[in-house]
């Protein structure tokens, strides 16, 4: 299973609740292993993604993922064509 990487930034509270959901989901499920990079570690990527974040990658997928409500899983949306 491919590599999640998770783009956050220091004190991003979404950020912190999609890594929980994660988690929880992880508790119930098969999850690939998330790494978490810092944003504004590079500037392409905090050009990009600074306003956006969390953002996730996964198996060449570029999506936003967040829950959108309180206790809501994170899913990845279809890809767009």
């Amino acid at each position: 299973m491919a590599a999640l990487t998770l783009l956050t930034r220091p004190g991003c509270g979404l950020c912190e609740d999609f890594l929980d959901e994660l988690n929880a989901l992880a508790a119930v499920t098969t999850l690939p292993e998330v790494s978490l990079v810092d944003v504004d570690s590079d500037p392409l990527l905090a050009r990009r993604h600074g306003l956006d974040i969390p953002v996730a990658f996964a198996a060449g997928y570029n999506r936003r993922l967040y829950p959108t409500r309180p206790g809501a899983r994170p899913t990845f949306p279809p890809a767009c064509s």
